[in-house]
């Protein structure tokens, strides 16, 4: 008995060691699985938010140039606009490109970068092709402004003029008017390109700026609001 009962008592110790030793290292085990598993989902939410204001770094950007782009359009149809409007006023009636002077100051390009039409792209493929050649049409549009001011630049140093005001008057003889003719004609046809071109770009661009903006506030949580000027302005006040 005595043997027996110490056999059971020893083997019961050795069975307590062993049943503790398996259950320490479970309850080890699992408590290991359960921090790496929050570690992994910290590590990935911090790559989320990373990546998040990345994205939201690019749509600031973007939404920064297409508001140069929609003010630089809507300040040269204004130029044009204003130029007719102070000829008129003053009494001249002659032809387009006698009216319209040349902006002295034009706006730089603008360029979208890849990153950041690879994020509108990404969002929603219809609002990618509604300003994906913004850009360009802006870059062509302040080209044909440049053209129109180095043309009627030489034309004008050419011939002198009688000054009243602003506003001056050139005798031609009929060799003059024979040389004049077709360059006027091509100068007439730039300020009804910049007209057109400034009217319908600063729309399309207006309506380019309003859904890439919905579209980040939607997808990304963009905060800033777009505020226009006035409903009938196209230049974007601010965000």
């Amino acid at each position: 008995m005595a043997v027996d009962g110490t056999s059971t008592i020893t083997a019961w110790a050795v069975f307590s060691a062993i049943g503790g030793s398996l259950t320490g290292a479970v309850v080890g085990g699992t408590i290991n699985y359960f921090l790496q598993r929050a570690s992994r989902a910290e590590a990935k939410k911090q790559r989320d938010d990373d990546r998040l204001e990345v994205r939201r770094a690019l749509a600031y950007s973007l939404l920064f140039k297409l508001i140069r782009v929609v003010s630089d359009l809507e300040n040269l149809r204004k130029a044009v606009a204003e130029s007719v409007e102070h000829a008129t006023a003053s009494g001249l009636k002659g032809a387009l490109w006698q009216m319209v002077l040349p902006v002295a100051n034009l706006p730089d390009a603008v360029d979208f970068s890849a990153d950041e039409m690879a994020l509108v792209l990404s969002l929603d493929d219809q609002t990618f092709n509604q300003i994906a050649a913004l850009d360009k049409l802006h870059e062509s549009t302040i080209a044909i402004f440049c053209s129109y001011g180095q043309q009627r630049e030489a034309l004008v140093q050419k011939f002198g003029a009688s000054m009243q005001g602003s506003i001056g008057t050139t005798q031609l003889t009929k060799e003059d008017a024979e040389w004049l003719a077709p360059r006027a004609h091509m100068l007439n046809d730039l300020v009804v390109a910049m007209k057109q071109r400034t009217e319908v770009d600063a729309v399309e661009a207006r309506d380019g700026l309003t859904s890439v903006h919905s579209l980040f506030v939607k997808e990304l949580g963009i905060k800033k609001r777009l505020e226009f000027k006035k409903p009938s302005d196209a230049s974007p006040d601010h965000l």
